[in-house]
């Protein structure tokens, strides 16, 4: 009977723990990889530009924290040149947020598929990311 008992106890503490292949992966384990971007928005002059996946593309090193940029776009609004800048994660208040190159960029959400950086608190622009 206790071994009844401590199977099926076993099985339900193992059913609580499953989960998707990404679920439960903290922020900075999310966001390490290759991302496409896809879309910058917003801005004083109201931007709205969308961009092939491929074009740009944003890959975050968690061990150097360096994310090495590669734009193939001729558009001079797609924000940061091909390059290898610093990142570092941080919290404001109850959201996450990015600076990068040393420049606070705004907050941040991240999940397995998809990152939005948005500085619209100070009219600024949103950037998404994609997998």
């Amino acid at each position: 009977m206790k071994a009844i008992v401590f199977i099926l106890s076993l099985m339900f503490l193992t059913s609580l723990t499953s989960c998707d292949s990404h679920e439960g992966l903290s922020d900075e384990e999310n966001l390490i990889g290759s991302w496409n971007l896809i879309h910058v928005s917003g801005g004083v002059d109201g931007r709205n530009l969308i961009f092939e996946p491929g074009l740009i593309i944003w890959t975050f090193d968690d061990n150097t924290h360096e994310v090495t940029i590669v734009n193939n776009s001729e558009n001079g609004l797609s924000v940061f040149q091909s390059g290898i800048y610093s990142y570092s994660l941080g919290q404001v208040g109850n959201h996450k947020s990015i600076t990068i190159d040393g420049v606070y960029f705004g907050q941040i959400e991240i999940s397995s598929n998809q990152v939005k950086i948005d500085q619209k608190v100070v009219d600024g622009i949103i950037l998404e990311l994609a997998k």
